[in-house]
């Protein structure tokens, strides 16, 4: 998104999936994105998770001064093994939008 710089912002929504999984790229793809947010107002930022501090990112991004709107949406899922016959996992999905 850098070396694009306001070519990324013909885009509307971005999306950023495992936000839980930090690291120095990662951090410094969300300053990225929020400086882009600061430029461009019709931009949308979708980040992604099964287990995110979300007080952490509405933190983040509350100072962008627009008032924007986070939605928490949750989504259960059993996964069935073939093989066993059990169902095997419980998947749960955090969705911040802004």
């Amino acid at each position: 998104m850098r070396e694009k710089g306001s070519k990324a912002l013909e885009y509307k929504v971005i999306i950023l999936d495992e936000v839980h999984e930090r690291s120095v790229e990662s951090d410094l793809v969300l300053v990225c994105v929020k400086q882009f947010m600061l430029r461009d107002y019709d931009l949308r930022v979708v980040l992604m998770s099964a287990t995110a501090d979300i007080a952490r990112y509405r933190d983040y991004f509350k100072d962008l001064g627009r008032g924007e709107r986070v939605e928490l949406l949750m989504e259960f899922a059993l996964v069935h093994l073939e093989s066993s016959g059990l169902i095997n996992a419980l998947f749960v999905f955090s969705v911040l939008v802004w």
